[in-house]
């Protein structure tokens, strides 16, 4: 496994593990719930945990995919996270806070978007581009 695709696939089971917490953590507070729980100080609802299952889920099917799939997707979701953790920013403490974000949360948000835009970034080396 190139290591784009390696590291798109452990992003991506690292997403879908925080996905299902968060859903399992959440159970029965309304979708949109400003507050939230906070999971080892990561604040998440039912609608933040279903974000992170449908990124971990790209992700991860990027990565059995070829290095080229794997980068696009890492580029596309590392881009998205990258968003959420900016304007996740904006959202702390606020009462419309539909994603129930915490500093913990943007942080996490913004550590993702670099690991993923990171992999996006790595050049395929010779070997891979003979192996296409």
């Amino acid at each position: 496994m190139r290591a784009a695709r390696a590291v798109a696939a452990a992003t991506g089971a690292a997403l879908l593990v925080l996905g299902v917490v968060g859903l399992v953590a959440t159970h029965g507070l309304p979708v949109t719930d400003p507050v939230g729980v906070r999971l080892w100080h990561v604040g998440t609802n039912p609608l933040l945990a279903v974000v992170h299952l449908v990124a971990g889920a790209a992700v991860a099917t990027g990565a059995m995919g070829s290095d080229d799939a794997a980068r696009r997707i890492a580029a596309s979701v590392g881009s998205l996270a990258l968003l959420l953790g900016l304007g996740g920013l904006f959202l702390v403490g606020q009462p419309h806070n539909v994603l129930a974000v915490t500093s913990w949360s943007n942080l996490t948000h913004l550590a993702v978007s670099c690991v993923l835009l990171a992999a996006a970034a790595v050049p395929p080396t010779a070997a891979e581009e003979r192996s296409v």
